[in-house]
């Protein structure tokens, strides 16, 4: 309670003593301000002295007679003076600060006074009311104490004890049709709002209806007990205290409305000033939300207890559940604004579901796992648990508020109004908008709940369902959010029997926010249903909707609510069921689908067979089987022996590649499967060495599969890996042999029957052994795995030394070389294995598309460009013609991904001595490189070596007698005519094109000639959209273009192409002197303009004169 006010006597003595000479108290000083009108610093000061308990009297005074401001801001707006207004005769009489802020800053400084003056008044009301419910609750519990105190009849009404008894007395008449007493009970008590509670002045929430308040206390008497004995214990009590506590209580409400009358004043002040224009004031003046933790216990008549089931059928009601209830009924209250006095309002929103965000709170989460393991017989770590909790389960919100749920336990009547809601509720519900229907969920829920008719809830069921065509995910959440109520609070009997059929029904509607509403209401039940009912009936409906629905958005939500229901599934006959299922998600035909499935049905489904032992019995042996049926068919559509078009064998590349990246999200779990073996538990000691580094594992060990999450046991994961680098290299075990002899020789089966061509699949398989280099260490692979690469690769080689037989696939090269070599940095090995098949496949006439491949990627890897050039340029000088050719291609691929300084140093100088070299195959490789180059640099360097160098070959004497060599220089000149300068263009391209095109006309083997026309087109189509200039285009262009005319005779598509390539030249020379004959850019302009103007006339004429073409 707080202290009575000290007088102005003993306020002195509370000040400091006299500092020098000079005698100055605090009142002096309060004094001083006030004179000097200087309110703010004398308003800071009396805050300050109030809080500290020193408060001054002629302070106090002074701000709480509101005259004083009402003085000063009559005078303040006396003396500001008259706006001044523009004459519209003169210009120098307009005002050019007439919209300047400067008006406005007259009146901050009262503003500011009334704001703070609101603020601390509304403070100190709140702090009055906290009082006022501490003492009422302090003096009750005094007097419960007490057994020889008098009757509550006998003592004297207290002003807040009436005002409440008021107001539920009020709201009694009212809710029982009491409306004209209501009325002038009303007018009696004029001093009373009854339409806040607040008003009443405790900082209490509201309690139950007079009805309810009687009935507890009938409850509590003799009337409703037929024995009971009253024990009491006499103590002492200070009934002086008390006495004083309740003439402080008097005062206190004497100053709460004393402030209230000021609240109101100053708010009229500030209203006023808003009014004049004078202040625009933005900051919300509310007061802070009252604190509901600190409620009175003899206030709360109303008794928690549990539903109980009219039909005593069974129900769910362990202790994680009931604490999940309290958790969700806590969790929808919602704290009260004490200025909010809108009743409409808060009727509507009491009957509103609470929404939910996209995840369960963190002490909700807790619950949910915890009833879901009091429900499984599984093992499973708590990160696991949460991890799949966050990924696949939907939160449907906030169960309704408890109080309601009070008042239906204990109204007789209940039921009777019940049976009122649900005959009316399917005649209202259609005629109210659909945008508001979501407000008769609640009634609809109760409805549902307390309805004894099955009948009858069935037909609720169905308009709960039919609430909205479409609902969207807010509309589907208030749903499920009031069925997930119904589990909590109705029998086992009401959800197997009623609920989940009318489900299964909604399976196969026709719009798919309907069916996603089903696949989402199964995910929200699972933490609620029985184990017999949620592995039976709910698996079933998922089971149907992920294998008949069409819609992606409908299968990604069942494979989530499957994956969640799988984590906690203990019945080991269940698995082979949802096993099917995860193939079923895995063979979609959809990316979205595929991807959900493999983060997270995979994963959780993997973890039971890991639980269960069946990771490389069933699951893995099932995914090698599935794997190898796609890259059998992928490899029949490569091959032509299905005839399927190309759309096709992509999509059996893609499926492919998904089931990869299904086998390479999993490792963790095989890793931990193969080093958890109890051989390798033994080995364990502390004297162990450091694991080797496993860089770039962590890329898969994410989410649901990483082992921190997935995997619990007695030792850490860094004492197993340890212990398994150690033993991997000295012993073996069964588990160790299903990898190294069935899982690597399979893989390595299907790298076999890839080709070439399909790089997004070779990739795919290169990352896949990657991430099993990287997840089993150095030490096992080198052991177990490299030795199967190295048969692997013996046996393409003594078959390559038999030429009789078919090409064998070398698509395990590159897998070899970049997922086993490169992760241990192995270089020298990689430059051996690489320069034998350099020198290997050429000679043998090997296409060298995996070479191509294996320098492209390799060219990426920075520790390895050193040893990839110093290679190639071992081939650059080899003896062998087809080893220098095709060292001439490899540079090529290198040419994209290399550096300037790469290019200048170490490809130009290769590429340029092999220019020079005798044989005419290799010194015609090098043209296409040269013209590669120059496409690929702005190097002016690298320009002017190369664009020497093609000059050099075009002046050569007989290169016309080398047929492949001027197909080649050809095509490069065609290519480069838009990279050059115009003096090389200009001199040497469009010369030596017009020049190759009269010999080509000139030509007798009418096969080389059709090559070289078709050549000679393709370039000229290139070169004539450079610019050129007159001189070029008359002696040079024109001429060259009518050679190859003449050459394409026999060809009148070739030649009516030639000579409209003629026509557009010559209309560009003459476009300026004859305007009469436009260029084809213009004639089509003038079409599209003509076209334009047609539709315009078309779509402009009036629907009753157009044209009847019937009568023509």
């Amino acid at each position: 309670m707080p202290k009575p006010n000290n007088t102005e006597a003993e306020q002195e003595k509370l000040l400091p003593e006299k500092s020098g000479d000079a005698d100055i108290t605090y009142s002096d000083i309060a004094a001083k301000l006030l004179t000097d009108r200087l309110l703010l610093t004398a308003l800071e000061l009396h805050c300050e002295l109030t809080e500290s308990g020193k408060e001054i009297p002629k302070l106090k005074e002074f701000f709480s007679n509101p005259g004083n401001f009402e003085q000063n801001s009559k005078n303040e707006l006396s003396s500001v003076a008259l706006t001044r207004w523009s004459s519209q005769a003169t210009l120098d009489s307009l005002d050019m600060t007439r919209f300047s802020e400067d008006g406005e800053k007259i009146f901050d400084d009262k503003v500011a006074v009334l704001e703070f003056e609101l603020r601390k008044a509304k403070e100190t009301i709140n702090a009055l009311r906290t009082n006022l419910t501490v003492a009422t609750e302090c003096e009750t519990l005094t007097k419960s104490d007490n057994t020889h105190s008098k009757s509550a009849s006998a003592e004297l009404i207290k002003p807040h004890e009436q005002r409440a008894l008021n107001f539920l007395i009020n709201e009694y008449l009212l809710l029982h049709g009491y409306k004209l007493t209501s009325i002038t009970f009303a007018d009696e008590n004029e001093n009373q709002d009854f339409e806040v509670w607040d008003d009443v002045g405790l900082n209490i929430p509201k309690p139950p209806e007079l009805l309810h308040l009687f009935r507890e206390s009938m409850r509590n008497n003799h009337f409703l007990n037929t024995e009971y004995q009253s024990v009491s214990t006499q103590t002492e009590g200070d009934i002086e205290e008390v006495e004083l506590l309740i003439s402080q209580l008097d005062k206190l409400k004497m100053k709460i409305s004393d402030l209230e009358a000021e609240n109101k004043e100053l708010s009229a002040n500030i209203d006023r000033c808003k009014n004049d224009g004078l202040v625009t004031i933005t900051s919300h003046f509310a007061a802070p939300t009252s604190e509901t933790g600190s409620i009175p216990e003899h206030f709360i008549m109303v008794d928690s207890c549990q539903v109980s089931n009219s039909d005593n059928t069974e129900t769910i009601d362990d202790t994680s559940f009931s604490k999940l209830s309290e958790r969700l009924n806590r969790d929808g209250e919602v704290n009260e604004d004490i200025e909010s006095d809108d009743s409409t309002s808060q009727s509507n929103e009491w009957l509103k579901l609470s929404e939910c965000g996209s995840e369960p709170k963190s002490d909700v989460k807790n619950d949910i796992l915890s009833l879901l393991n009091n429900k499984c017989g599984r093992n499973l770590p708590a990160a696991f648990q949460k991890e799949i909790l966050s990924r696949c389960y939907i939160d449907a919100g906030q169960i309704p508020g408890s109080i309601l749920m009070e008042q239906c336990e204990t109204d007789d009547s209940l039921y009777r109004v019940i049976h009122i809601v649900a005959g009316s509720l399917p005649r209202i519900i259609p005629n109210i908008s659909p945008n508001h229907r979501e407000d008769a969920i609640l009634l609809l829920t109760y409805g549902i709940r307390y309805h004894p008719s099955a009948e009858v809830r069935e037909k609720l069921i169905q308009l709960l369902f039919n609430l909205k065509k479409k609902p969207k995910d807010d509309e589907r959440k208030a749903i499920l959010s009031s069925i997930v109520w119904l589990a909590c609070n109705s029998s086992v009997s009401l959800m197997e029997e009623e609920l989940l059929p009318l489900c299964w029904e909604e399976v196969n509607h026709k719009y798919v926010e309907r069916r996603l509403l089903i696949s989402e209401l199964c995910c929200t039940l699972i933490p609620f249903l029985p184990v017999s009912l949620r592995n039976s009936l709910l698996l079933s409906i998922l089971q149907q909707i992920l294998l008949e629905d069409k819609e992606d958005r409908t299968k990604i939500s069942a494979i989530n609510s499957i994956a969640f229901l799988v984590t906690f599934i203990d019945e080991d006959d269940k698995y082979p069921q949802c096993e099917e299922l995860l193939f079923t998600g895995l063979q979609d035909s959809n990316s979205n689908v595929v991807e959900a499935t493999i983060m997270t049905l995979l994963p959780a489904l993997t973890k039971w067979a890991f639980d269960l032992d069946k990771l490389q019995s069933h699951l893995i042996t099932r995914l090698l089987r599935l794997l190898e049926t796609q890259i059998q068919a992928t490899a029949n559509q490569v091959k032509g022996d299905t005839g399927s078009p190309f759309k096709q064998t992509l999509l059996w590349e893609t499926r492919c590649s998904w089931t990869i990246g299904a086998i390479r999200s999993i490792l963790p779990f095989i890793v931990m499967h193969v080093a958890n073996a109890p051989i390798v538990l033994q080995a364990i000691h502390p004297n162990l060495p450091t694991a080797l580094p496993r860089s770039g594992f962590s890329d898969v060990c994410r989410g649901l599969c990483n082992p921190v999450t997935f995997y619990e046991g007695k030792y850490s994961l860094g004492e197993i890996i340890r212990a398994f680098d150690v033993t991997v290299t000295e012993k073996t075990w069964a588990q160790l042999e299903w990898f190294t002899m069935t899982m690597i020789p399979k893989l390595l089966d299907a790298v076999d029957r890839v080709d070439v061509s399909q790089e997004s699949l070779l990739s795919s398989f290169v990352s896949l052994f990657h991430c099993i280099c990287s997840g089993f260490g150095k030490a096992a692979i080198i052991a177990k795995v490299k030795p199967s690469f190295l048969e692997k690769l013996k046996a393409i080689e003594s078959k390559l030394a038999n030429v009789s037989e078919e090409w064998p696939s070398l698509c395990v090269l590159p897998v070899y070389l970049l997922a086993i070599l490169v992760p241990f940095q192995e270089v020298e090995e990689i430059q051996t294995t690489l320069r034998k098949f350099l020198f290997m496949l050429p000679i043998c006439g090997y296409p060298i598309g995996i070479l191509e491949y294996c320098v492209k990627e390799l060219n990426h890897v920075a520790f390895i460009q050193e040893t990839l050039l110093t290679t190639l340029w071992e081939g650059v000088v080899h003896p062998r013609e087809a080893v220098r050719v095709t060292v001439v291609k490899l540079f090529s691929v290198l040419i994209p991904s290399s550096t300037d300084f790469v290019v200048i140093n170490r490809i130009i100088p290769a590429i340029l001595t092999l220019s020079n070299d005798q044989d005419t195959n290799v010194k015609s490789s090098t043209v296409q490189v040269f013209g590669k180059l120059i496409a690929k640099t702005s190097v002016k360097e690298v320009l002017d070596k190369c664009c020497f160098q093609l000059q050099t070959l075009l002046s050569e004497q007989n290169v016309s007698d080398n047929h492949i060599l001027t197909v080649q220089l050809i095509t490069t000149l065609g290519v480069i005519s838009s990279h050059v300068d115009s003096t090389f263009r200009d001199d040497v391209i469009v010369t030596q094109l017009a020049a190759y095109a009269s010999f080509t006309m000139q030509m007798t083997n009418l096969s080389r000639k059709q090559e070289l026309s078709r050549v000679l087109l393709d370039a000229y189509n290139l070169v004539i959209y450079c610019s050129f200039g007159k001189n070029v285009i008359v002696n040079s262009l024109i001429p060259g273009l009518k050679c190859l005319e003449a050459a394409c005779a026999d060809s009148a598509a070739q030649r009516e192409t030639v000579s409209s390539m003629i026509r557009e030249i010559e209309a560009r020379i003459h476009g300026s002197d004859n305007p009469a004959n436009p260029t084809i850019s213009s004639v089509t302009a003038n079409m599209g303009q003509e076209v334009k103007q047609r539709m315009s006339k078309i779509f402009q004429t009036p629907i009753g004169k157009q044209t009847k073409f019937w009568k023509k």
